[in-house]
């Protein structure tokens, strides 16, 4: 759970009968960098600045609170990743470097490395952009948007990119090579971010577009991000509206594909909105296939019994009186919750025994530092070290599931460093087992 403090904003609060109601082209170049932990919201806002809570990523960044007034300070300045959509599905790196010199967003006397996949729906590519120099860049992307850049390729045809670093929605993360076998669909959690949440703070490798395609072929990886911010930008961000868009999100990148298996991997709360949309697909005939297509889910951390919220609601209360919204997803987290124990009791017949469904739970055994309020009035992870989310929260308990405990806290448990990291091998043998099931069941 990567925290973000952003300025306070408005927010409505979505009834909660509502809420309540879910759980009834070729192979690219891939120079590979690292893209840090970030958001849209790395960008200053003119009028009230902006702050992120540190992980273990970042360096000294907090929010000072008074009567209306936020500050940040800041003292590190890593690789910061963009993505690009939107590129024409014939054009190569040196085509996008050259349309890019044709705007103000010239990447000439910049350190970059840019990796092109296939779109995950069109035919389009997507671009990952890694800088290390990004001052200036950064500075043209609009906090929470995204940019729309015209350029004019070598041929004279122009085109429109969209430019952002957000990444919500679907992010391609490989070029399958051969017949894809499967999807599979990484969700981030809490305040995360769909590609910083799972790159290794030390190594800078992000094991699902560094690791995975490389040991594994035949997959589609993809990864899922959503504004999950505590604070700022926030107005109507529930969880229902998560559910809702992650489902759309996933039938427009399975277009005429209907009936490719799916394996899901939630870190956090990221687990829990891949239930609840598993939920709401069961039991609504026009997303069965969504349902009938899952293969296999893994979960990281995902509190099914709850998680320590206590902090973090104290947090949002003081930093935000008026985000309500975030406040009762924060409440609908805690501890033998009203929402978590009926979605518990709506997912026990979720899957009969006829149905070929792998479940691994993965439970941190070390303790997360938390949040807290500092005599100055800065908030800052620098609070106790708890049990963010205990081993029995991290558990199903369904007779087939795969319990593996993690060497890590709760953030870092996502972040493999290198190919040897033994949960990063945990999740292989997994998935090449799926693989050669899947190979055996459908004849491929």
């Amino acid at each position: 759970m990567d925290l973000i403090i952003q300025p306070s904003a408005d927010s409505k609060r979505i009834p909660s009968g509502e809420q309540m109601m879910i759980p009834s082209g070729g192979q690219g170049k891939r120079k590979q960098r690292s893209c840090d932990d970030q958001s849209a919201n790395e960008q200053r806002n003119p009028q009230v600045e902006q702050a992120t809570l540190p992980t273990q990523d970042e360096g000294s960044l907090h929010v000072r609170n008074s009567a209306s007034d936020h500050a940040v300070s800041s003292k590190v300045s890593k690789p910061k990743c963009i993505r690009i959509l939107g590129i024409p599905k014939d054009w190569s790196e040196t085509d996008l470097l050259d349309a890019l010199e044709t705007s103000e967003w010239s990447l000439k006397d910049t350190k970059h490395d840019i990796s092109l996949y296939p779109a995950c729906c069109g035919d389009n590519l997507t671009a990952l952009l890694s800088l290390e120099s990004h001052a200036g860049i950064f500075e043209r992307l609009k906090p929470h948007d995204v940019t729309y850049v015209p350029v004019t390729a070598a041929s004279g045809s122009e085109t429109i990119l969209t430019i952002d670093s957000r990444f919500y929605d679907l992010t391609p993360l490989n070029t399958p090579k051969g017949e894809i076998i499967a999807d599979v669909v990484a969700v981030t959690g809490l305040v995360g971010h769909a590609f910083g949440s799972w790159r290794n703070r030390d190594t800078n490798k992000m094991w699902l577009k560094d690791f995975l395609p490389i040991d594994v072929q035949g997959f589609r990886i993809m990864t899922y991000g959503y504004n999950s911010n505590l604070i700022g930008n926030i107005v109507d961000d529930t969880v229902v509206d998560y559910r809702r868009q992650f489902i759309h999100t996933l039938c427009n990148a399975r277009r005429g594909i209907e009936d490719r298996p799916i394996i899901f991997i939630g870190h956090g709360l990221g687990g829990i909105l891949i239930l609840q949309a598993l939920l709401h697909c069961r039991n609504g005939r026009q997303y069965k296939q969504l349902f009938a297509a899952t293969h296999a889910i893994l979960f990281f951390g995902t509190p099914h019994q709850g998680m320590e919220v206590e902090e973090l609601c104290a947090m949002v209360k003081d930093a935000s009186p008026r985000a309500t919204s975030k406040y009762e997803i924060l409440r609908d987290l805690e501890r033998s919750s009203n929402f978590l124990n009926t979605q518990r009791e709506d997912i026990t017949n979720l899957w009969d025994s006829t149905l070929m469904i792998d479940i691994l739970s993965f439970y941190e055994t070390k303790k997360t530092r938390t949040v807290r309020k500092s005599a100055s009035g800065s908030w800052g992870r620098n609070g106790e070290h708890v049990e963010m989310v205990k081993k029995n929260s991290a558990q199903l308990f369904w007779p087939s599931e795969h319990r593996i405990p993690v060497p890590s806290d709760n953030i870092g448990m996502v972040k493999f460093g290198s190919r040897d990291d033994n949960t990063y091998q945990t999740v292989l043998t997994h998935m090449i087992r799926w693989k050669d099931s899947l190979i055996g069941r459908h004849g491929m």
